[in-house]
């Protein structure tokens, strides 16, 4: 028997990844996009930058968005030429392919055509090993070819891009570096999970993956947090509980971990290496710290177990340390 498992408000997505301790004293902003909420908490006194802020999330909701043929990853994806791009999404999928390459390709943003072979953005089913097996090989063989002087990208293969592994932590970097820019001194930035806080601490709440509950907690300061998880797109068919974060390298969910959460002092970062090492599983792990040495990592089983690397020791607070693991 198979079950569908999709939350219908996407107010949701935010809820089940982090809870937020907010200062009173910051005027809270609510904005739509990505397919989830994106919370701003500023002093009042910059509440005349909400418009910009709402802007730029609509801008670059609509770029990025693969379905949307106004996009400009739907042209890349359906284009046999190089394709002149504006210059902050050339950097997102520069950044993008450089990370891929620091995550031995556990991050990728190419398994578009994996995603739909799933079917997770419709009716999600297991599809036939074969199928998958020969999309894991076209992918593996496809590359992003850039131009940087006319910002031109060109796909070279049969892989499409798909940035949702990167999009929001990018968005979180940009709102930061803009609000700064305003002299905003101290300010939370939450885009479905992946928040970044400067300025004074933050506490930040990290969900029990089965549960409505907290886990633990972090307190950052000038610092990102990005969760990734089995809860938000997911089914289950026969015991199994099948994602929509897929190992380029199988096609399939990665199961040593229900939710890995970063600390990071970068989003984007903290972005892509949650769901670098949720499909990467524990021996990934020592790899992420020899390359990202400062990020703190937490995994999170379906049962509860919490794993730790040094970093995440330091910071992290548990409601029970019954279940703590190195």
């Amino acid at each position: 028997m198979k079950k569908f498992l999709f939350p219908i408000l996407i107010g949701m997505a935010i809820m089940i990844l982090v809870m937020v301790v907010r200062w009173n004293s910051l005027q809270h902003h609510l904005y739509s996009g990505f397919d989830t909420w994106i919370e701003v908490d500023i002093p009042a006194r910059f509440e005349s930058l909400s418009p910009d802020l709402h802007q730029m999330v609509q801008e670059y909701d609509v770029l990025w968005d693969r379905f949307s043929p106004e996009s400009m990853v739907w042209i890349i994806n359906h284009s046999s030429q190089p394709v002149p791009i504006d210059e902050v999404s050339y950097d997102l999928i520069e950044k993008a392919v450089v990370l891929s390459g620091k995550t031995e390709g556990f991050f990728n943003c190419l398994v578009a055509p994996l995603m739909d072979l799933w079917g997770f953005s419709d009716r999600p089913a297991v599809p036939p090993p074969r199928l998958l097996h020969d999309m894991v090989e076209q992918v593996s063989r496809t590359r992003i070819d850039m131009n940087p002087l006319g910002h031109e990208v060109m796909i070279r293969g049969e892989g499409k891009i798909d940035l949702g592994g990167i999009a929001k932590g990018y968005l979180v970097d940009r709102m930061v570096l803009f609000l700064k820019s305003k002299g905003v001194s101290h300010a939370l930035v939450n885009a479905g999970g992946t928040v970044y806080g400067w300025g004074r601490p933050f506490r930040v709440g990290i969900m029990h993956p089965r549960s409505t509950g907290l886990i633990g907690t972090v307190e950052i300061q000038d610092l990102a947090v990005s969760t990734s998880g089995d809860y938000f797109r997911f089914f289950e068919k026969e015991g199994f509980r099948y994602y929509h974060i897929l190992n380029p390298y199988t096609g399939y969910p990665g199961r040593d971990f229900a939710s890995v959460t970063i600390i990071d002092s970068n989003a984007t970062e903290a972005d892509v290496l949650s769901t670098a090492v949720m499909v990467g599983g524990k021996v990934f792990i020592p790899e992420v710290e020899r390359r990202f040495p400062r990020v703190a990592i937490i995994g999170i089983t379906a049962a509860g177990n919490i794993t730790l690397n040094e970093r995440a020791r330091q910071i992290f607070h548990p409601l029970s340390s019954e279940r703590l693991k190195k």
